[in-house]
């Protein structure tokens, strides 16, 4: 997944460069399986396994929206929650590209 073994057209990046294979970190030593194995022991511990609950709400749960979301400093731009941007045929032009721009720039929230 990290290999563009079958030399997909990816696109170009803003600064001409073309997309190819993921950029891993520099410790990974360009070793896409030396990367997973190093993610797979981390994700694997007792702390992580202790805790991931947590990231779980955080992300699918409770935590994601609402109250409990900003009790938990997990809210992001208002722009980025499907409600708030459901009735783009109903802004005036400037509000409506601009509120487009910052989805397309930016992305929205998964429900």
């Amino acid at each position: 997944m990290f290999i563009n073994l079958n030399k997909l057209d990816l696109g170009v990046k803003q600064d001409g460069q073309r997309v190819n294979h993921v950029h891993l970190p520099k410790w990974a030593k360009g070793n896409p399986y030396y990367f997973v194995v190093q993610m797979r022991k981390a994700m694997e511990n007792d702390v992580v396994s202790e805790s991931i609950h947590n990231w779980i709400d955080l992300i699918f749960g409770y935590k994601s929206s609402g109250k409990e979301a900003a009790d938990a400093i997990n809210l992001f731009y208002h722009l980025t929650y499907e409600d708030n941007v459901n009735q783009l045929e109903e802004m005036d032009e400037p509000t409506r590209i601009a509120t487009e721009s910052q989805i397309f720039h930016f992305g929205q929230t998964p429900f």
